[in-house]
């Protein structure tokens, strides 16, 4: 399984046990939250299975684009998942930006 793939998985895993059902007092802002994680398991399963509107890494509508997006509003919450039953490969959303900004040079 690649890391994308990987990502993925563990992205709706997490969804589905730790953020569905929890908490204002579990985790703070938690709608805001769960509407940004939606957002990022949207935009890594297009860029999984390659579902691209062109062929533009660094455009506005690529899904690499998306991620970067949204990722600064889900930076602190992801890098806290290291003891959930499903942590977050944080460092594999970080690569994928990397790979847009190199791609812009």
């Amino acid at each position: 399984m690649n890391e994308e793939k990987f990502l993925l998985k563990q992205l709706i895993f997490h969804y589905e046990n730790d953020l569905e059902n929890a908490s204002e007092e579990y985790v703070p802002n938690v709608k805001e939250v769960r509407m940004n994680f939606d957002l990022l398991i949207r935009s890594v399963t297009k860029l999984v299975n390659d579902f691209r509107y062109c062929r533009k890494v660094n455009c506005p509508c690529s899904p690499e684009s998306d991620i970067e997006h949204v990722y600064p509003h889900l930076k602190d919450y992801l890098k806290k998942t290291k003891t959930a039953l499903y942590p977050i490969p944080y460092k594999t959303i970080e690569k994928i930006i990397w790979g847009l900004k190199n791609d812009c040079k």
